[in-house]
């Protein structure tokens, strides 16, 4: 395969597929507290690695567009493979997950709540309290974590996010008389 954007985008993609579905089944709560966000560093990694190749396929030279180029769709394809796994993990694959991570929102509600009372007055705690206990419900009502709509929101989210990683990597790797 000689596109390197292309190339990086999907063996990073694979990677971050086969790390959701492996840390999903081997630690579920570790993955959903922490891990889940190691596949953010591959899908950097293989940016990274898609810009180079894309600088040493051009003969060493690199225009901050072709940098930008390789970065962006590396990203953009890996995302879409992850987004898409994340997907079918929670709604086909593991779908324990979901109440799992309802549970782990909430513990987190809780420890934020227990520190920010210190801080607050009466009234400040009370409406707190108020406002924690709505958004519990709110997530307890929720029949998904991850549906199609959220899943799509992440992925347009992930490319504004990428496009500006995207950009870094650019200037970073341009040749200086490109």
């Amino acid at each position: 395969m000689e596109n390197p954007a292309l190339k990086n985008g999907l063996i990073g993609g694979g990677i971050c597929a086969l790390l959701t579905i492996l840390l999903g089944f081997v630690s579920p709560e570790a993955y959903i507290k922490w891990m889940s966000s190691l596949p953010y560093v591959v899908i950097i990694v293989f940016m990274v690695l898609a810009t180079r190749q894309q600088k040493e396929f051009n003969g060493g030279m690199l225009s901050f567009g072709d940098g930008f180029v390789a970065a962006f769709v590396s990203m953009s394809i890996a995302m879409a493979i992850w987004q898409i796994v994340v997907f079918l993990q929670y709604n086909f694959i593991q779908p324990e997950l979901n109440e799992m991570a309802k549970q782990i929102a909430i513990e987190a509600m809780d420890t934020m709540s227990g520190m920010f009372s210190g801080m607050l007055g009466n009234d400040g705690v009370e409406a707190m309290d108020m406002a924690m206990e709505q958004a519990k419900e709110d997530l307890l009502d929720k029949e998904q974590m991850i549906s199609i709509g959220a899943t799509i929101a992440n992925y347009f989210i992930s490319l504004i996010v990428g496009a500006i990683i995207s950009l870094i990597i650019a200037a970073v790797m341009k040749s200086s008389n490109a």
